[in-house]
């Protein structure tokens, strides 16, 4: 006989939260919302179209700003000649492009090995021997310089009789990242597309005349790709996703804001393509639930599957200020408190009672 409500479930559908950028973070729970697919067509659109294409993504804390950047790396990974670079975060350092400059070759680890064995020593092409193209080549072969350029510190040794740029400076860490992707382009990865994650630790950490620097570091980059005309370096998408209200506070104009005389981020918005806002509506809402629900439903026996009403779902969502993680956890504990009174269904009731009791556990104890 077929099971519908009788059916269950391992583990509950709501317990699993995003974590770090990762190709595989929320692999298994993401839910492909409309904002999804088309703000996709406008990626995909802006590599065809576009040498370089900066944009911003924002979202209030939990509102899926990671699991919407590694279903991109997923995505973008599967298509050939591409390059993903994943960066949870930007390392502060003393200044923000170099800090920037060394997440971007950190996050190469992955593709580290695919890298190394299209960069054979011997067949540099002729014309970028004795440039700094040639000094990260022969770096991204060697372990222990490859790792200074990732971050670990040290003095950037001559290799190949050729000076390396100094990393304590603004133009020295902009040459290493264009040799960086001239050295990739020159060996068969035609787009590469960059995920920043937390970018608003930048702006919380800097003051205003590091972040004007780095504001016209983004602009050189910009300028260098836009002039190259796809010569020698790549079709470059980088992605920044950073929280709205943070951002807001930082920078009116980073999140399409009236923006006054002074704001320190606003060279840099002029720049940006145009921001995505990730938003739900209603049915957005419900998709996600019955998805969670769906995955979870059929895997093996152990919990009682316990059905939840429109309106509980809803509740849930409204009490959670649109935070995909918060709405999940009152979810959560909805589904346990049915449980433990063995109910047949989530109703409206059982939301308020679970919302309010997580609301009142998850509060600081006062003394």
């Amino acid at each position: 006989m077929a099971r519908e409500v009788s059916e269950y479930f391992r583990t509950s559908p709501f317990a699993t939260f995003a974590g770090k950028l990762t190709p595989e973070t929320g692999e298994e729970d993401f839910v492909n919302l409309r904002f999804h697919d088309e703000f996709l067509r406008q990626l995909e659109y802006d590599l065809l179209q576009s040498q370089i294409r900066i944009r911003l993504i924002v979202a209030q804390v939990g509102g899926g700003k990671t699991w919407t950047l590694s279903w991109l790396y997923r995505h973008f990974s599967r298509i050939d000649h591409n390059l993903v670079i994943g960066i949870p975060r930007v390392e502060l350092r003393g200044q923000p492009e170099r800090g920037f400059m060394e997440a971007i070759f950190r996050g190469l680890a992955p593709k580290l090995s695919e890298i190394r064995a299209k960069l054979p020593k011997e067949s540099i092409p002729s014309e970028l021997r004795g440039t700094t193209t040639e000094y990260v080549w022969n770096a991204i072969l060697d372990d222990d310089v490859f790792s200074m350029l990732s971050g670990r510190g040290g003095r950037l040794p001559v290799m190949g009789n050729i000076a390396p740029p100094s990393l304590t400076k603004t133009e020295g860490t902009m040459q290493l990242l264009l040799g960086l992707f001239r050295a990739l382009y020159s060996i068969g990865y035609a787009q590469v597309v960059v995920l920043v994650d937390e970018v608003e630790s930048i702006f919380i950490a800097y003051g205003k005349r590091d972040l004007f620097i780095f504001e016209n570091y983004l602009r050189g980059i910009f300028d260098e790709f836009e002039s190259d005309k796809g010569q020698t370096l790549p079709r470059l998408l980088i992605l920044l996703a950073g929280t709205s209200d943070v951002l807001e506070q930082i920078s009116p104009a980073l999140v399409g804001k009236q923006t006054a005389t002074g704001d320190v981020a606003s060279a840099l918005a002029r720049r940006l393509g145009p921001m995505a806002i990730i938003v739900k509506d209603e049915s957005d809402v419900l998709r996600i639930a019955d998805y969670r629900i769906g995955k979870h439903r059929k895997r093996p026996l152990s919990q009682p599957f316990i059905p939840y009403s429109r309106d509980a779902i809803l509740y849930a969502w409204k009490s959670s200020l649109a935070s995909i993680g918060d709405f999940c956890k009152y979810l959560q504990s909805m589904y346990e408190l049915a449980l433990s009174e063995k109910a047949k269904m989530i109703t409206l009731e059982y939301g308020k009672r679970a919302v309010a009791q997580y609301q009142e556990s998850s509060s600081p104890n006062e003394s």
